[in-house]
């Protein structure tokens, strides 16, 4: 196991968040385009419409609506970014993963890929948020690459869920990609191991340390050239 020193690691880090990040951003562009046209047309249409009750109606339901749509993707997004300061709390895992889900399902879904979420209520974890998001949004990345070199055109999804019993979590993200065999497993967790081309081998790594700063477990079953299944768990409060 390769050792990395505190500011190798959080160069090592960064470097992989901006690089979630950019893809992120990219994804986004179309998600914050779309309630911007609606509350065009509504700016637009005001002067003629003015009067027309059921116009008004629509108006003052929708518009709203789009720019809390707009601030939360945007909200989302400077959580995100924020430097790293580790501060662990009481966390409501479903808003997690909605939040995650949101940043990137517009980045997913251009890739004719399904990003959905399953996820019991009253689901409450310590630990670092931002670190948790930063745990999902890796895997979900890993995933989808790895269902685009799968070049499958059928079956293209990635599924997480959340559930819980009386003492732990667990989360399951699932993606019916190109798969692993049983060495890829092990060395997946390694730094800088990767499989792509362009790839820095640093995500299922950062992911893993991350997992274990919170106190969590990770697993990994596959199957090659069919589907790969990550399990995480951590306690409950």
């Amino acid at each position: 196991m390769i050792s990395l020193n505190s500011r190798t690691w959080r160069e090592l880090h960064e470097k992989e968040k901006s690089k979630s990040l950019n893809r992120i951003v990219a994804g986004m562009a179309h998600e914050i385009r779309n309630p911007l046209t609606s509350i065009k047309t509504f700016i637009e249409l005001l002067q003629d419409k003015k009067d027309d009750k059921l116009f008004q109606q629509k108006l003052a339901e929708i518009v709203p609506r789009e720019i809390e749509r707009i601030n939360s993707l945007i909200t989302n997004l400077i959580e995100y970014a924020k430097p790293e300061k580790i501060e662990y709390r009481r966390t409501n895992l479903k808003e997690i993963i909605q939040d995650t889900t949101e940043l990137l399902k517009h980045s997913v879904e251009q890739k004719n890929v399904s990003l959905s979420y399953e996820c019991d209520k009253n689901i409450f974890i310590n630990v670092d948020e931002q670190q948790l998001k930063q745990i999902l949004i890796n895997f979900v990345i890993n995933s989808l690459d790895a269902i685009i070199l799968s070049e499958k055109t059928e079956d293209r999804q990635i599924i997480i869920k959340a559930s819980r019993d009386d003492v732990y979590a667990y989360i399951s993200i699932t993606d019916s990609g190109i798969g692993m065999t049983e060495q890829e497993i092990g060395n997946c967790m390694e730094p800088f191991y990767s499989t792509k081309w362009n790839g820095t081998g640093l995500g299922m790594y950062i992911a893993k340390r991350y997992v274990e700063r919170n106190n969590g477990t990770m697993s990994i079953e596959s199957k090659k050239g069919e589907y790969t299944k990550i399990f995480l768990k951590f306690q409950l409060i």
